[in-house]
This record gives structure tokens, sequence and C-alpha cells, in this order.
């Protein structure tokens, strides 16, 4: 009988860090890569946390280190809250929190606030993770905001961004995120699943 419950808490155990999965992507630019950013989703009962870190340098008027860090907590496929963090050069340049409180999305994005009252199912931090298939709508975590995807063809799919029309285009293989072009002011950047 020992055996047997040593034998199940082993079992047990097995899956639950079998849920936990990493994934590593290079940042570059023009071809030329500029950091790395890993994403990670860890699943425990009904609630699955999705972070990611990333940490990049780039040569515009100089030198300048970014880093982002995103945490997204989820429960019942429901989001309950997340909190985005950009810094430039180790000084806090952009932030973002949102908290669900009884069925209302908090937001709190650099001390301008906002509200949603519709539950949130898609953030954009699980586009890593999860192929956005039959999904419209996704949750921004930095601006609070929802932006709209659409399939542009097998595995692919664009989010587009109403604030500033800039287009971000993803690409999937076996439902992981492979590779994505994502539009910036001055640049374009593309992520690149290291397989």
């Amino acid at each position: 009988m020992k055996q047997l419950l040593i034998l199940l808490l082993i079992i047990n155990n097995f899956l639950v860090k079998a849920q936990d999965k990493t994934l590593n992507y290079d940042l570059s630019v023009a071809g030329n890569s500029i950091g790395t950013l890993t994403a990670v989703k860890k699943v425990e009962g009904n609630s699955t946390i999705y972070t990611t870190n990333s940490l990049a340098t780039v040569h515009i008027f100089g030198e300048t280190q970014i880093s982002t860090s995103l945490t997204v907590e989820f429960l019942n496929g429901i989001l309950q809250s997340s909190h985005y963090k950009i810094e430039k050069n180790g000084t806090l340049n952009d932030e973002s929190n949102t908290i669900l409180k009884n069925g209302v999305y908090y937001i709190n994005h650099n001390g301008k606030t906002s509200q949603i009252t519709s539950p949130i199912t898609y953030a954009t931090t699980m586009l890593y993770f999860d192929e956005p298939k039959g999904i419209e709508t996704v949750f921004a975590e930095l601006e609070g905001i929802t932006k709209t995807i659409s399939k542009a063809g097998l595995s692919m799919y664009v989010l587009s961004d109403p604030g500033n029309h800039h287009t971000n285009n993803y690409t999937y293989t076996n439902g992981i995120l492979k590779e994505a072009v994502i539009s910036h002011t001055l640049f374009n950047f593309k992520l690149t699943l290291n397989e």
C-alpha cells in the first residue's frame, strides 16, 4: 500500500510539472539579434500564470537597454490580474496594472485609469502558447485595451492596434508561436522561436 501511495505521488508530481511550459525567443531588427524573450506558462489546478521577460539592446540615438516584465494570472479561464513593466537603461519607462474586482477590470496605465466590464478570456501573453483559433479580440496588457485579431492564412494571424493602426503578424507551428513581426514606431522587430 505504501509503495502504491509513493507511486501515485510521483505520477501526480510529474503530471503537475508536465503542465509547465517555457519558450525562448530571439529578438532581432533587420536580421540582427538584439536580445531574447522568455515566456513561461504554469498551470496549477484551475489557475494559469503566464510570465514573459525580455532584455534587448537597441542602437537608436545611442545604446539603449530595454527590459520588459509581464505577469498575467487566469482563474478558470478568466483574467484575474496582470502587471506589465518596461524599463529603459534601468529606469521605469512604462507600467500597467489590471485587476478584476467584483466583475470589473480596473486598469492603471501610467496613472491613467480605465475600466472594462466584460470578462477577458484571451490576452496577448497567451499568443506564445495558444494559437488564437476562433479568437476575434485580444486584451493587450500594457495598454489595457482590446485589439482585434484576424486569420491571415494557414496558422497565420494579424493583430491590429486601433490607436496607431500598427499591425503585428504571428505564425504558428503545432499551436505554438514560431515567429512574430511586431510593428514599432521607429522599427519592426522579429521574434523567432529557439528550437
